[in-house]
């Protein structure tokens, strides 16, 4: 099994990045799998989307519209930590 994060990990990776960041985690489809990693992130909002789209879109390079967000994920979903580039 995935090495579970718990809520005393989370919160310790929480008090490292700034309080006022929205969240955000991937949008969609049915199950639940632990959570894994947060990373800081950039993304463009798009909120005239379709309810079974996310509101935002993360982006790799920098964007004049961009603002930073903290994403929650799971590695079980196949997401890597990457430098974004």
């Amino acid at each position: 099994m995935m090495n579970e994060m718990t809520v005393r990990e989370l919160i310790k990776l929480l008090r490292s990045v700034p309080a006022d960041l929205p969240v955000v985690v991937d949008s969609y489809e049915g199950g639940l799998d632990p959570v894994t990693d947060v990373k800081e992130i950039e993304v463009i909002p798009y909120p005239e989307r379709k309810s079974y789209y996310g509101i935002y879109d993360q982006i790799r390079r920098h964007h004049p519209t961009a603002r930073p967000a903290l994403k929650i994920f799971s590695k079980r979903r196949g997401e890597e930590i990457d430098n974004g580039e």
